[in-house]
């Protein structure tokens, strides 16, 4: 059966592995597109290693959020309950329940008064929650109506810090990812960390009582830096660790009774985007050693895109007295093992992608992409994958689009280009040609299956991609394009394009369209500005003023003055040189905008700047603005959304590029 504009409300979406203490089963949740309730439901799975064997562990009323207790899993769930219909309905709350491994009935525990992000448990009574909490505002906190209180924080915001709002989350003024202990014993809830203090991740030693987390304290600015802290439980003793040290840092947890691990790089030499190190830190003498190897120079996480993920998972882990971690090498993304001494071992070597993964006790399992297929669990053992599911195993046999994957340098620099052909591929015709560029830029194409590509290749689109200067996997150098956008990735995308056309001269040269989304869409409306050799141009949540852009988005304010580095203020020229905007007077292509009013990543309003430079200039273009959608449409937007959006990129393209009597919405 040949792929569907719709196929992925088919598709299963599998992540957030996590193995019970006993290590006897695995849960992980499954994701699924209801297009009737235009969402996604959700459900906790088991699988059993005895059985070996899947199955649904809750209702869909189950809402994303689980963790184990000892032989009990404790999740949030949306489920009704009497006592609730008459209380407050909060973002920054949530109904805990409770459900032992064997099964029964679930039980309410109490209701959080934060949205949880991550539960360990102490000890038997001690439960550690991280969670997202919001300081009620000053006009508010003392009205007691809950009716009149709700409708007075909707119609007024106050802003008096940055970041104001972030993306997929909203308006975070006054909001913090705080730590909370809760007592099973008493029903008490006790806040671990400050009002202002921002936590980014925790671990626990249960046998000292202690916390090491990673947090950011502020209260105007939050800078781009973290602190590492271990917070002892029975004294209330909070120490920062390494004081001294500007680091942007990724993971910090326990690695024995000795040391801590650690992964953080100080951007001198590559900026925000310089990739991490893994390091050890001494409990008793402080001493900090570097065990990644020297000049190690791959990606500490999975950058490798993809449009068929929704509910993500655990990239590092620590067991045993061992790093567990994901790297993006080239391409793809592997998983490796290190330990305090600096032995570092792959343990994976299969092209594709590890999207998450849970290890206990030396067991390793992961959700991986692997060929053209889509997520499934594999147990990793030995340099071996063994898949333990096929929730996907109908919507993995529709039919593809043909993959060619051929390596080609450029400048001294080795490349993997990709090309999309129809499955019915005829060296015989013509066919017209979409150049694809991935977001980032600091993110990677590779070989795995990517639902939107895929479906216009099937619609007699040879549809070609590649990793220009500024992506991911190819060590610090090659990602740095710092001060360099719209220069040598530009170059890098023509003559790719270039080199696709000697190498596939079925592609008709005057019917070629290009697009992309967020650095992608920079590059799109960049490319219009800078030739007219693109018959047609889709564009997507992208850049087009680095001026209004710095301040207006959630991470304008640091990372704009980290990718152009300077601020407005500093090089107001440079900032306005490199916006597509300025040179939108040049473009000739006709162009569709696709933007969400809800993105604080990219805003909207670069979108509406281009569209009306391109009208005033007397070129076609066409903006289609979605509300409530957010910087993911494309990947979790919802699905009359998603189905929505590629409904027009199709459209548009084949009215331009096919010359379809195609009627626009």
């Amino acid at each position: 059966m040949q792929i569907k504009l719709d196929s992925f409300l088919d598709y299963q979406y599998l992540g957030q592995l996590s193995l019970a203490p006993n290590g006897q089963k695995l849960a992980f949740v499954v994701g699924k597109a209801n297009l009737k309730k235009n969402g996604y439901d959700k459900q906790l799975w088991l699988y059993d290693k005895e059985t070996k064997k899947s199955s649904p562990f809750t209702s869909k009323e189950f809402s994303g959020f689980y963790g184990f207790d000892g032989d009990t899993i404790l999740f949030t769930a949306t489920r009704e309950r009497p006592e609730n219909k008459e209380e407050e309905k909060s973002f920054f709350s949530a109904d805990l329940y409770s459900l032992a491994l064997d099964g029964g009935e679930a039980q309410f525990i109490t209701k959080l008064p934060f949205r949880p992000s991550k539960l360990m448990s102490l000890n038997d009574d001690q439960l550690i929650f991280m969670g997202a909490w919001r300081k009620p505002e000053e006009d508010t906190e003392k009205i007691s109506d809950q009716t009149e209180k709700a409708a007075l924080e909707a119609s007024v915001k106050v802003i008096d810090e940055i970041p104001f709002w972030a993306n997929n989350v909203g308006f975070v003024n006054k909001v913090r990812n705080r730590l909370f202990s809760y007592s099973k014993s008493t029903g008490e809830f006790k806040a671990l960390t400050g009002e202002f203090t921002n936590v980014i991740s925790f671990e626990i030693d249960p046998n000292k009582g202690q916390v090491a987390y990673l947090s950011s304290n502020y209260t105007d600015v939050l800078e781009p830096y973290q602190e590492l802290h271990l917070l002892d439980l029975q004294n209330g003793q909070d120490q920062i660790l390494r004081e001294d040290f500007n680091c942007h840092y990724s993971y910090f947890a326990f690695l024995n009774e000795r040391k801590f691990v650690f992964t953080a790089s100080d951007g001198k030499i590559h900026g925000r985007n310089q990739d991490h190190d893994i390091y050890t830190l001494d409990r008793v003498s402080g001493e900090v050693k570097q065990i990644s190897p020297e000049g190690w120079d791959v990606s500490m996480w999975n950058s490798v895109g993809s449009d068929v993920r929704l509910i993500g998972g655990a990239s590092q882990k620590v067991d045993d007295g061992k790093f567990y971690f994901a790297t993006t090498e080239f391409d793809h993304s592997y998983l490796n093992v290190i330990d305090e001494e600096g032995n570092l071992k792959k343990l994976t070597s299969e092209k594709g992608s590890v999207d998450s993964f849970d290890v206990l006790n030396g067991e390793i399992y992961a959700v991986l992409l692997r060929g053209l297929d889509l997520q499934e669990i594999y147990k990793v053992e030995g340099g071996l994958e063994l898949a333990l599911t096929d929730l996907n195993k109908e919507e993995s046999r529709l039919r593809r689009a043909k993959l060619d994957e051929f390596d080609f340098q450029l400048n001294s620099t080795n490349y993997t280009g990709y090309v999309l052909l129809p499955s019915d591929y005829d060296d015989n015709k013509k066919y017209p040609g979409l150049l694809s560029i991935h977001g980032g830029p600091k993110t990677a194409y590779g070989s795995v299956f990517f639902h939107e590509l895929h479906y216009l290749a099937e619609r007699g689109y040879i549809v070609f991609f590649t990793n220009p200067r500024g992506s991911d996997g190819r060590g610090r150098d090659f990602s740095d394009i710092r001060g360099k956008y719209g220069t040598i990735d530009y170059e890098d995308l023509m003559d790719f394009t270039d080199l696709i056309l000697e190498k596939y001269p079925a592609i008709d040269s005057e019917k070629l369209g290009v697009m992309g989304g967020s650095y992608g869409g920079f590059m799109t409306n960049w490319i219009i500005g800078h030739t007219q050799r693109f018959a047609a141009a889709c564009s997507q949540r992208s850049i087009s003023n680095w001026v209004s852009k710095f301040g207006i988005t959630d991470i304008g304010y640091y990372f704009n003055s980290d990718q152009q580095q300077a601020t407005p203020w500093e090089n107001f020229d440079h900032f306005w040189e490199v916006s597509p905007l300025k040179h939108a007077p040049n473009a000739k292509t006709p162009t569709l905008f696709i933007h969400s009013d809800e993105d604080y990543r990219c805003h909207y309003s670069c979108a509406m700047q281009m569209h009306t430079a391109l009208k005033l200039h007397g070129v076609t273009s066409r903006l289609v603005l979605f509300h409530g959608e957010n910087h993911e449409l494309s990947r979790s937007g919802k699905p009359k959304e998603r189905i929505r959006r590629l409904k027009e990129i199709e459209n548009w393209f084949d009215k331009y590029l096919m010359d379809k009597d195609v009627e626009l919405y």
